[in-house]
């Protein structure tokens, strides 16, 4: 799923930097979801 966000992000021209810190967010968010997640 991240793979193809990368590539959304390099079809569109941005800079790596860019795609690298929004797929990093996206992953941090969804650490985030598992460790608050109640049982």
């Amino acid at each position: 799923r991240l793979h193809k966000r990368w590539q959304q992000f390099d079809r569109r021209s941005k800079h790596p930097c860019v795609a690298n810190t929004a797929i990093a967010r996206e992953l941090a968010g969804w650490c985030w979801s598992l460790a608050v997640l109640d049982d």
